[in-house]
C-alpha cells in the first residue's frame, strides 16, 4: 500500500500485479526490544548472509506460483 500511494503522490502510478521481495524491501525481519534475546548478533549476521545470497541469486527459494 505505502508503494502504491508513494506512486500516487507522485504521478508514477500503474496497475497491475507487483511483486515485493527481499531485494525491494517487500518483506524482512524485525529487530527490536521484544525479540533482541533470541535475534542475537550472529543470527541476524547469519540471517543477513542467507538475505544477501537469495538477492544476489546464489540460493534460489522455490516460487510456489510458477507451475
Amino acid at each position: 500500500m505505502f508503494s502504491t500511494i508513494a506512486d500516487a503522490q507522485a504521478g508514477k502510478f500503474t496497475g497491475g500485479v507487483q511483486w515485493f521481495g527481499l531485494a525491494n524491501k517487500g518483506i524482512d525481519y524485525s529487530f527490536d526490544q521484544y525479540n533482541a534475546k533470541i535475534l542475537t548478533e550472529a543470527v541476524r549476521k547469519r540471517a543477513d548472509e542467507i538475505k544477501a545470497g537469495i538477492i544476489g541469486g546464489k540460493i534460489v527459494v522455490p516460487d510456489y506460483y510458477k507451475k
